[in-house]
């Protein structure tokens, strides 16, 4: 791959040349590139997956940008990372978000005890939950966090008073701006 970003021959030339090389200009410069390889053959199920997620992203990334407010927000990323808007929402809707930690340390079973979950996405997190469950399985409470000042740990107060024993589980969920979601879970024993 050669690029350049001075070149007065090549700065606007975009495309296919001939069936030896391609031209692209990403961020100011040419870039000239080998031809990307075709498949032999009908894709297996995993490549038509692939293909499927990339045409749901470039739908999803057309729509939300069409939100004046979301161009906004997915400007100020591009102009951090040097990538598009289009490119940045993309992105958000094929990497989904996850939970680091489901913090304990101030949960003892009584109400107004507080689980700390801290959740992340590649861009940015919307909601996380959390759910309690009883040892066979039965929920026993659940609802909202509300992120901290400083935006790192999302907090869920207890409502009642939890009898912690072996086999509860705590199970926080982050959703995202797509709508996708990434959970964990603790178990005690």
């Amino acid at each position: 791959m050669s690029s350049t970003k001075s070149n007065a021959l090549t700065k606007n030339y975009r495309g296919k040349f001939g069936n030896q090389f391609v031209f692209r200009n990403r961020n100011g410069q040419s870039i000239m590139a080998a031809l990307p390889a075709t498949p032999p053959g009908p894709p297996t199920e995993s490549q038509a997956q692939v293909r499927r997620n990339f045409a749901n992203a470039a739908r999803y990334a057309k729509q939300i940008l069409l939100d004046p407010d979301m161009l906004t927000a997915y400007m100020a990323k591009a102009n951090v990372n040097g990538q598009s808007p289009y490119i940045i929402a993309m992105t958000d809707y094929l990497r989904f978000p996850w939970i680091d930690e489901i913090n304990l340390d101030a949960f003892e079973g009584n109400e107004g005890d507080v689980i700390k979950v801290m959740a992340g996405d590649d861009f940015r997190v919307t909601e996380v939950t959390v759910k309690i469950f009883a040892p066979g399985g039965s929920e026993i409470e659940s609802g909202s966090c509300v992120p901290d000042a400083m935006g790192i740990w999302w907090e869920y107060a207890v409502t009642a008073e939890i009898t912690i024993e072996p086999g509860v589980e705590i199970r926080a969920r982050a959703r995202d701006i797509p709508g996708h979601t990434g959970e964990s879970s603790y178990f005690y024993e």
